[in-house]
């Protein structure tokens, strides 16, 4: 239930990443947020893990203190069964019936302890290996989001690698743009002066054919007078 959650978690921060990124967003930057997304969902399972791990040991140390305790006295109610038995025969001996009576009701005790304090053993031995199983697959669990850490870190480190050679060659492929955009401009300002000064040569011709325009027509105009008037002479004359 607790990884299914995660997934979701983690799926859930991979959407609202891609929401927040620009369309034009590089791939190598897309690599370097998705596994630093990947390192906080590793970091939060190792964080589960180590906790889970702290709780079992805890559990498998009170396990095995329980243990410690139930076998020393099951040692002791032994010594215990040893020393009722030694006391019951020593009474046998002294055949007065009353002492026996009471060494035999010692006995009986003796081995009604240490039954209940073997049993007692047995059962902690079996709880002392329940959570010794559940420390261990803590452990494991724990060594294993440990190494995902570690190796989404170095995934990181590599996008973030991979990241900064991309954006060298934008940088070199930009200036190398800029140069040639500005070797473009020169040349279209080149263009733009050679044909200004052609407009200007063209406009000089123009207005110098115009002034010989008026020249001629002056000339022609004064040369038509002159006809005129030799022919009203003429006209004279006759």
């Amino acid at each position: 239930k607790k990884n299914t959650n995660q997934k979701v978690v983690k799926k859930n921060t991979k959407q609202k990443s891609k929401q927040n990124l620009p369309p034009s967003t590089p791939t190598e930057k897309k690599a370097v947020i998705s596994a630093k997304n990947s390192l906080s969902s590793a970091n939060q399972a190792l964080s589960e893990a180590n906790k889970v791990l702290s709780e079992a040991n805890s559990a498998d140390n009170s396990a095995s203190s329980t243990l410690i305790n139930a076998a020393k006295k099951a040692r002791e109610s032994k010594k215990g069964v040893k020393s009722a038995n030694d006391q019951l025969a020593a009474a046998k001996k002294s055949k007065t019936q009353s002492t026996i009576n009471s060494a035999k009701i010692k006995a009986e005790q003796a081995k009604e302890t240490l039954k209940l304090n073997e049993e007692q053993a047995k059962d902690a031995k079996g709880v002392r290996s329940k959570t010794s199983s559940k420390a261990s697959s803590a452990s494991g669990t724990q060594k294993s989001a440990g190494q995902r850490v570690k190796d989404k870190n170095k995934d990181i480190k590599s996008a973030e690698k991979n990241l900064s050679q991309y954006e060298k060659r934008t940088a070199k492929e930009v200036k190398k743009q800029g140069k040639e955009k500005e070797k473009k401009i020169q040349q279209i300002k080149k263009e733009i002066e050679k044909r200004n000064k052609q407009f200007k040569q063209a406009k000089s011709k123009s207005q110098k054919f115009e002034s010989e325009q008026k020249k001629f027509a002056n000339e022609a105009k004064s040369a038509s007078a002159g006809v005129e008037g030799k022919m009203k002479e003429l006209e004279k004359v006759k």
